[in-house]
């Protein structure tokens, strides 16, 4: 039964798309979060988002839900998985150029992301941010720290911005076998594809991989957290895809990242 489900979760997406190729471009955002020792009955989902234009500014929204849940049976000690699935359908409107021009969003390969860019986007950080950035689990852990009145200072003033932009641009790929929190976006038609993945297990989805099948290139290390807060206008409200698209990933990423490094930015290694 549970294969049948997967299996009817991906031929009913691929369905989709051959009846989009009539209409041009089609966007696909699909999430995919599980561990293999899942326990939390939250925890695992898989989501697909499929937007299609219909024509006179409508756009056709398609999305999918494969929730997983798991738990310990009190009795037995034995975990017990169950499925939800859940299909609505709606529609929409937008510009035309709605997907065309998320479309160039994702073929750039410019990295020239700006820290103005950044503080534009994410606004004005306040003490009550702070307060739920150190909440979240990091590659070290939960964070418990006490920040004085000047740490904050600093915080609120984008200190060491430029820093964080070339480390989010440096950053190491973190792989795993056993856990995964990823989104993929893509650009699809009859002849072509675009996709970015972005990985969401440590940090706030940057850096992205994009790969252009008629190209047949990839490319590594590029930074635009732009793309998901646009994408942020197509997503059902209650879709748990909001979760990538919102400004708190990158702001949480930044306060996070300064905390974690505060005393190196502050009193360096001699060379």
């Amino acid at each position: 039964m549970i294969r049948f489900k997967i299996l009817f979760f991906f031929l009913f997406c691929k369905i989709i798309l051959l009846k989009a190729q009539n209409f041009g471009d089609t966007l696909i955002i699909f999430c995919s979060k599980d561990s293999y020792w899942n326990s939390n009955p939250k925890y695992a989902h898989k989501e697909s988002l499929v937007i299609t234009y219909i024509g006179n500014n409508n756009f056709q929204r398609n999305l999918y839900k494969f929730i997983k849940h798991s738990k310990i049976d009190k009795k037995s000690q034995k975990l017990i998985i169950s499925f939800d699935t859940l299909f609505k359908t709606d529609i929409i409107k937008l510009d035309t150029d709605f997907i065309s021009g998320i479309k160039k969003e994702m073929e750039t390969t410019n990295n020239n992301f700006t820290s103005q860019e950044f503080i534009n986007m994410v606004g004005k950080i306040k003490r009550k941010h702070i307060r739920t950035a150190i909440k979240k689990p990091t590659k070290k852990g939960k964070l418990y720290l006490n920040f004085d009145g000047n740490y904050l200072k600093e915080i609120q003033n984008f200190a060491y911005l430029n820093e964080y932009i070339i480390y989010l641009k440096n950053i190491g790929k973190y792989y795993t076998t056993d856990v995964w929190n990823s989104l993929f976006i893509t650009i699809e038609n009859a002849s072509n594809y675009v996709t970015i993945h972005q990985d969401f297990l440590y940090n706030s989805g940057q850096p992205m991989s994009v790969y252009n099948k008629n190209t047949d290139t990839r490319v590594f290390g590029l930074i635009n957290p732009l793309l998901n807060t646009k994408l942020a206008k197509v997503i059902p409200r209650k879709s748990y895809l909001k979760n990538y698209v919102t400004i708190n990933n990158y702001r949480d990423d930044y306060i996070l990242w300064y905390l974690e490094n505060q005393f190196d930015l502050h009193y360096p290694k001699k060379k």
